[in-house]
């Protein structure tokens, strides 16, 4: 019997699609519990393949059947291509000075000579699966840390008592204020963070309560559990652009986090500091692990592509986040309560990723947090449009914004820290 190649290939994509139907369907109907969703246009897309290449491996037309299949991975090439560097962009970087391993390569090859813990954000599925009764808001205290990397090399940093990015002796000092947000406020990817410029200040004291994946209820459960004691004249909040909300959708969604809306609600986190550390060994671990293979996953899956293709056909008020907006509103208006009553001020900075910044305007749920923000008569800092009024805004970013990197580079941090500065130092 004459080989036939074409004729193998077709038939294994054959099968390939089959396989990919079933796994739709179980994806929809057993997972998603409701056959009518985004599923079902992937069904519909896959058994179209499906026919096609069962008609491709019965037609007799060998050079039809060729045809297809160099199309075929004419377009897979260019589109994988695509995927790879937006769920790997340091690959873009290969023949530049720039460390490409993934944070669980940097973590398993420093972990050979040295103890060493990674960061990673906790969802409240990390809580949930294993039923703790409380939820950290930091990291692992007192260790070397292994943060990320967008510039070149990985940043480390020696995390404080409480797991946060301080010097711990400042724990000790009379502080000035507390920084309170997510990866942006915790300095995420750089050596000079905002709180690093600002305490370098003489006789100014800050501690930075912010940690990745904090959105605003998290933020307000920092101040609660670290940060009210400290009793700062000043609570800088770093507000997101479009991300706090997204965030606050997910904190929503765990019962230890909603208990924060009641404003007598306290973990009470300092008392068990080694219970919250043995909690974090365990699941850190796992977790880098585990976003390493969901980038893997991600990839095999088209996620970035199918995203995009979504988005091109979705408007912006098709994201609708009222419910989180009357959330932030109860959580920040329960936050000026409190700095009431221990006789802060509150300094609002609003900001955004490089993404954000490149729209003509403000989106929808932006532009109410901020009429609301001014209801409040707040101290607000804009470093969105400080940004956007310069016409090389994506200077502020690794790279100056060719490559898909989330967070300021240290030139953007420092437009931070100075008009910080200027409000609360240099007044």
């Amino acid at each position: 019997m004459k080989f036939n190649l074409s004729k193998i290939i077709s038939f294994l994509l054959s099968v390939f699609f089959l396989i990919i139907f079933f796994y739709l369907i179980f994806r929809s109907v057993i997972i998603s519990d409701s056959f009518f969703s985004i599923y079902t246009v992937y069904l519909i897309i896959d058994l179209l393949l499906i026919f096609f290449w069962v008609y491709i491996f019965f037609t007799k037309n060998n050079r039809i059947r060729i045809l297809s299949i160099i199309y075929l991975f004419a377009i897979l090439i260019p589109v994988y291509g695509f995927e790879i560097l937006q769920n790997y962009p340091q690959l873009k970087l290969v023949f530049k000075d720039f460390d490409i391993r993934t944070k669980k390569a940097v973590y398993n090859d420093v972990s050979k000579n040295r103890k060493v813990v990674p960061t990673v954000p906790i969802g409240h599925e990390d809580i949930d699966d294993k039923n703790f009764d409380f939820f950290p808001l930091g990291g692992i205290s007192n260790e070397y840390t292994l943060f990320c990397n967008q510039e070149g090399q990985y940043v480390f940093y020696n995390s404080d008592r409480y797991g946060f990015r301080n010097n711990d002796n400042l724990w000790d000092k009379k502080i000035d204020a507390v920084l309170l947000g997510d990866s942006f406020a915790q300095g995420a990817c750089v050596e000079n963070t905002i709180s690093e410029n600002l305490n370098k200040v003489k006789n100014f004291n800050l501690i930075n309560l912010g940690y990745q994946g904090s959105g605003p209820l998290k933020m307000y459960g920092a101040l609660k559990e670290y940060g009210v004691d400290l009793r700062p004249k000043y609570i800088v909040w770093m507000y997101q652009s479009y991300s706090a909300l997204a965030d606050l959708r997910h904190e929503m969604e765990n019962d230890i986090l909603i208990g924060y809306l009641n404003k007598d609600y306290k973990q009470n986190l300092k008392k068990f500091s080694n219970k919250v550390n043995n909690f974090l060994i365990n699941v850190l671990s796992e977790k880098v692990k585990f976003d390493t293979d969901l980038k893997f996953s991600h990839t095999i899956k088209l996620y970035k592509t199918r995203h995009l293709i979504i988005k091109l056909f979705e408007k912006e008020n098709d994201y609708n986040y009222d419910n989180e907006f009357e959330k932030f509103k109860i959580i920040f208006d329960n936050t000026i309560e409190l700095s009431n009553e221990i006789d802060s001020e509150i300094i609002f900075v609003f900001f955004s990723e490089l993404d954000y910044l490149r729209l003509k305007d403000y989106i929808n749920a932006d532009k109410k947090i901020l009429e609301y923000i001014d209801s409040k008569n707040i101290k607000k800092i804009n470093i969105y449009e400080i940004m956007k009024n310069n016409s090389n805004f994506e200077t502020f970013f690794p790279f100056e914004g060719k490559y898909h990197f989330g967070h300021f580079n240290e030139k953007g941090y420092k437009i931070v820290s100075d008009e910080i500065k200027k409000i609360i130092i240099d007044k």
